[in-house]
């Protein structure tokens, strides 16, 4: 018989708690996470796998909570340096006064390459 592989947990993960999810979406709708820039399908479905649903959820988590999912997804840093944070604050904003659709000049010029963003703020 073949011994099962054991793969050691990065020490900085093991003290990083990964943000608490729902157990199913608000009112039986998710927000199109894909929305925020650095999210594709897979991540998404990731994200919904932890819970994670809302742009509101992601807008509260704290930097212990945005390194956890980087280490989770096995993308070190990825969400700090994509600023999801801000995206997701922006996006749930938004959402609550203009109805959904509208994506703010702000998450915009996110999306931009960094070259094209110098001496933005």
């Amino acid at each position: 018989a073949v011994a099962p592989v054991v793969v050691p947990i990065p020490p900085v993960a093991q003290r990083l708690a990964l943000p608490r999810g729902l157990a199913a979406p608000r009112l039986g709708q998710v927000d199109e996470l894909r929305r925020i820039s650095g999210i594709g399908p897979r991540v998404e479905r990731a994200l919904h796998r932890l819970g994670i649903f809302h742009f509101d959820q992601i807008a509260r988590w704290n930097v212990a909570e945005c390194e956890a999912v980087s280490l989770h997804l096995g993308f070190a840093g990825r969400v700090a340096r994509e600023q999801w944070t801000l995206q997701a604050r922006v996006l749930a904003a938004s959402d609550e006064a203009a109805g959904v659709e509208v994506l703010p000049q702000r998450v915009r010029a996110l999306r931009r390459p960094q070259s094209a963003r110098r001496g933005w703020r």
